[in-house]
């Protein structure tokens, strides 16, 4: 990883690696600057968590799948064809799904994960065909017809609120290393790809909803990796307005915003998991408090840096990425939700740093009696140090971008970051119990929502069940059926359909001719 981090940083800024596969041009390398610092910071994240993990007992499969997700998910950045886009794209997929079959894991938490990430993928490959018939070239450039299908699989991919459930539904219920593993990459990945996939379309508004209702929903809950898990879809809320933003300043205010959120947010999972092993407890309102700190003080100081960090505290890396973000925005009332999604960040970890860590009355035989590893404290202090360092010298990532030179320090600058935490802090002192009833009052669970997607899937799910009853005359007739009213329909849009169907059959020729056995 060390050597990966040296090669993106000293990368050519120009060049080629261009093959021939099956009759279609693969283009593996386009330099883009903003690719190559989230690169960068991917690689540096993997490099970390190796590290943190380094003690623990996992085998070789297990780092062969790791290894590959990284790579797919650094290279995937850097690719100018559709093709590679997709094979990458898959690969992250089927590395995830093999590290949760690792585990043994129950086969609904698969289901959960896989089912999505296949939708998605229905809905590139479906995007990709359609800007394959109208320019005849693989070439990454998209076009405003296949911007529906691009869409849906962005946002199942980066788990953008409704399309999320997979998340929520996985993550917390992995291992505790594999879910901080999963945290860094693949919502990531997918959320850059609207910069790549759908460059025109403005979700400045969409993701500042996101970020509210995402952050909402994180204060309620009472399990540490479920409180976090809300919050990886708040952040995305916030890359998303800005990748999708209006101007280039927004654009780098996202790109900086994702390469924070690898850090901090890996740094949270970190530490919940080491404050679940100390306590014995996944509560949030578990057994810590005071006692834990006076135990782990250098633990105590990690969680508040991340914190502060998430919150958008100067002069931490969060500071800077919103400040950019905001001013980079077109829609006040993107800037606008975005600031009280910021309020809600800072009141729910001001909630994790007193129940966690400030709260008094704590009992040490509550505390376990191991001691915190030293390649885990290095880990914790390298993202604890990139955190300061992204927010005291942001100029050395930002110094090729629009962002170059802006002056972050300035009195209104810091006055904004300081806002939300201070009106945070203050109604948490005032009445925390109060505002959380509230909460709990305007965010019901997603599935008691009376018109909610996934009501209307269980029932379609049951009905189908109840169909598929195992009968292979049944299935051959639902086939041929299918087949023969999909043809009739193709003969009678032939003139709509036809540049599909040459596609179809230049890659099946393509094929034949690559294998010909």
């Amino acid at each position: 990883m060390l050597g990966t981090i040296l090669y993106i940083w000293f990368m050519p800024r120009s060049g080629q690696f261009v093959f021939e596969f099956a009759g279609f041009t693969l283009d593996l390398f386009k330099y883009r600057q903003y690719s190559r610092l989230i690169a960068l910071t991917l690689s540096f994240f993997a490099f970390v968590y190796y590290l943190y993990i380094r003690l623990h007992s996992h085998g070789r499969t297990f780092y062969f799948l790791s290894l590959v997700h990284v790579f797919t998910a650094v290279f995937i950045l850097f690719v100018n064809d559709f093709m590679s886009f997709f094979i990458f794209w898959e690969m992250m997929t089927v590395s995830a799904v093999g590290l949760i079959l690792l585990e043994d894991s129950p086969p609904q938490l698969i289901v959960n994960y896989f089912v999505y990430q296949l939708a998605g993928t229905i809905a590139l490959f479906a995007g990709i065909a359609l800007c394959y018939s109208q320019s005849g070239s693989m070439e990454l450039v998209s076009h405003s017809s296949a911007y529906p299908f691009f869409t849906l699989a962005i946002l199942i991919k980066a788990a953008v609120i409704p399309f999320h459930l997979w998340l929520p539904a996985t993550y917390p219920k992995v291992s505790f290393d594999l879910s901080i593993f999963f945290t860094a990459f693949v919502t990531k990945v997918g959320v850059f790809s609207v910069f790549l996939l759908t460059p025109e379309l403005n979700l400045e508004v969409v993701g500042g909803i996101v970020a509210l209702v995402a952050v909402l929903y994180a204060i309620k809950q009472e399990k540490l990796r479920n409180f976090l898990s809300y919050h990886i879809l708040s952040q995305i809320g916030y890359i998303l307005a800005g990748l999708s933003g209006a101007g280039a300043l927004a654009h780098t205010g996202g790109t900086y915003h994702l390469m924070n959120n690898v850090i901090y947010k890996g740094l949270l999972f970190m530490i919940v998991v080491i404050v679940a092993g100390e306590l014995g407890s996944v509560k949030i309102q578990g057994k810590g408090g005071f006692v834990l700190t006076r135990k782990h003080p250098f633990l105590f100081v990690a969680a508040l840096i991340a914190s502060l960090s998430i919150s958008g505290i100067p002069p931490f890396n969060g500071f800077i990425s919103k400040t950019v973000l905001i001013a980079g925005l077109g829609s006040k009332l993107a800037a606008n939700l975005l600031l009280l999604a910021s309020v809600g960040t800072a009141f729910s970890f001001t909630k994790f740093i007193y129940f966690s860590f400030l709260k008094p009355g704590g009992k040490q035989k509550n505390i376990s009696k191991s001691r915190i590893g030293f390649t885990k404290q290095t880990a914790l202090f390298l993202l604890s140090a990139a955190c300061i360092l992204m927010g005291i010298i942001p100029e050395f990532f930002l110094s090729a971008t629009p962002a170059a030179g802006m002056n972050f320090y300035t009195t209104s600058h810091v006055l904004k970051g300081l806002l939300p935490a201070v009106a945070a802090v203050g109604l948490f002192a005032i009445s925390y119990q109060k505002i959380s009833i509230a909460i709990d009052y305007i965010t019901p669970s997603w599935t008691e929502l009376p018109l909610w997607p996934t009501a209307l899937t269980d029932s379609l799910l049951t009905t189908l069940q109840k169909i598929h009853n195992g009968s292979l005359q049944r299935y051959v007739t639902w086939i041929f059926t299918t087949l023969l009213v999909a043809w009739i329909y193709l003969l009678q849009q032939s003139n709509h359909f036809l540049p599909l169907l040459k596609t179809i059959n230049h890659l099946l020729r393509s094929l034949l001719q690559t294998f010909p056995g």
